[in-house]
């Protein structure tokens, strides 16, 4: 356990940023993870918010976890869908059914290892190298679609500076059952983990919710590109890019995703492949050398079925 006194030269400072000064051992968004665990008290009580305005006085208690262990081996047998490359990132097109980082459990079932083995610098990239070297955004392993990875660090944090300041943009494609009153849309609802069920998420409608204080902003921009009896083709604009944001998104205003196993209907009809409708299609930004890219990814064929067969 390690103790602190906040000094007057600190007050107003960000609880995560005052650990960092502290642990410059761990990332940022390991000491993040750390708070929103419980592992921080402030005046003996647990702070879970990294956000907290420090104090003069206040009394900062922390017992950090160290890092988890991973086995990070290559793989080449792997797929690795490259479509575009440069000396600083690459964008791939990802499978559905594919792990993005690396986890407990799972040494070599994942993105991450197939890109070690393409490009073994990557392993130094990142706030995490251990977990998820060069992996700057998320895509659930039930989804496909592109994704940009960073193959140096100074890459990695220009790209990430990006997506915190909404200045990448993101496009999906995904297939929602039920009948869409209005064509355009937005979802405007901040989203924290389901205490119940960590593997999920669940959007915080009330103020008052006692999640509210670990919730996330979120938001989510759609339209509706056809609409069909029982389902409607729509095009989402991703603003933030949050777990399972779309997913929760979707079911909490009453249209859960096609083939959604973790958030559709308890007694949902599955159709083709049975694969989560959804499908990362656009991806476009500034690079670091100040070139303009854009990049589009094909509905793939096992959804391209589903959706032809949809009257």
């Amino acid at each position: 356990m390690n103790r602190f006194i906040v000094q007057d030269k600190n007050r107003g400072e960000r609880l995560d940023k005052f650990l960092v000064q502290r642990f410059p051992e761990y990332s940022r968004s390991h000491l993040q993870k750390n708070i929103k665990k419980g592992c921080v008290t402030v005046n003996g009580k647990n702070e879970n918010s990294p956000r907290y305005a420090l104090k003069t006085g206040d009394r900062v208690e922390a017992s950090i976890k160290p890092l988890e262990t991973i086995n990070l081996e290559p793989d080449k047998t792997l797929p690795l869908n490259i479509i575009y490359e440069d000396d600083n990132l690459l964008v791939i097109n990802k499978p559905a059914g594919m792990v993005v980082h690396a986890g407990a459990g799972r040494p070599k079932s994942n993105l991450v290892n197939a890109l070690i083995a393409y490009y073994p610098q990557i392993k130094k990239v990142g706030d995490e190298p251990n977990i998820r070297p060069g992996i700057v955004h998320r895509l659930d392993k039930d989804a496909s679609g592109l994704m940009v990875v960073a193959k140096n660090n100074r890459t990695f944090q220009y790209l990430k500076n990006l997506f915190k300041k909404r200045r990448v943009q993101k496009i999906y494609l995904a297939l929602a059952w039920g009948k869409f009153k209005e064509k355009k849309g937005i979802i405007n609802w901040p989203l924290a983990q389901n205490p119940k069920n960590p593997r999920k998420m669940v959007v915080i409608q009330n103020k008052k919710n006692i999640l509210n204080s670990k919730a996330q902003s979120a938001l989510t921009e759609f339209e509706v590109l056809k609409q069909f009896d029982n389902t409607a083709y729509i095009q989402v604009y991703l603003r933030t890019g949050r777990r399972h944001q779309i997913r929760v998104h979707f079911k909490s205003i009453g249209h859960p995703l096609v083939n959604d196993q973790l958030y559709g209907y308890r007694k949902q009809k599955f159709l083709g492949s049975s694969r989560l409708f959804l499908h990362a299609t656009k991806l476009g930004f500034i690079s670091i050398m100040g070139k303009k890219l854009s990049f589009i990814s094909r509905l793939p064929d096992d959804l391209q079925k589903i959706l032809t067969k949809q009257k």
